[in-house]
């Protein structure tokens, strides 16, 4: 009979590997094999798998870090103001928590929390501080945006609307893997 750490270990690198390719065909070919909806799933039971035995994670293990390495012709950025992620929410619990994240690191920072507004930097636009403006203005222009986008209050009215968007994504002319 197989040691069960043995499997889990196995289980661990084919999964590293797996990601691996899919990184590079995703981030540097820019030709993804799989869906994201899949890709999310193995990179799940990597992090299970890790959770459940922390000293078989390593540096190199997709979970410690985004993506694969970039194309060269991508210059390194350095952030001045930290950028928090949502990762993947797949319940209700997983946005709250980001919620609260978002919110404590305002907090902490001492800046009200009660309205938070995205702001951009295109190079050569002059565009508005929040995102609903800048979708409307791409619509002006004529360019192609998601029929669907909202803006939502709170944490409460990402969830409702994620729900209408999961009972309407069956029937939408695309697919979707999600809700950004």
């Amino acid at each position: 009979m197989a040691d069960p750490n043995q499997k889990v270990v196995a289980e661990i690198q084919q999964l590293r590997r797996g990601i691996e390719e899919h990184n590079y065909r995703y981030f540097v070919l820019d030709a993804p094999t799989i869906p994201d909806a899949e890709y999310d799933r193995l990179m799940q039971r990597l992090r299970a798998l890790e959770a459940e035995h922390p000293e078989l994670v390593t540096p190199d293990s997709p979970t410690q870090r985004v993506g694969a390495k970039p194309a060269s012709e991508f210059r390194q950025v350095r952030h001045s103001k930290p950028v928090l992620s949502l990762e993947n929410a797949f319940k209700t619990e997983d946005l709250v928590a980001f919620g609260k994240r978002v919110t404590d690191r305002l907090r902490a920072n001492g800046i009200d929390a009660t309205e938070i507004m995205f702001v951009g930097d295109v190079q050569g636009w002059d565009l508005p501080p929040q995102q609903s403006p800048i979708l409307e203005m791409l619509q002006e222009i004529e360019l192609k945006t998601c029929p669907e986008w909202r803006v939502l209050e709170g944490i409460q009215g990402c969830l409702t609307y994620y729900d209408t968007i999961g009972q309407k994504r069956a029937e939408l002319p695309y697919e979707i893997d999600g809700v950004v």
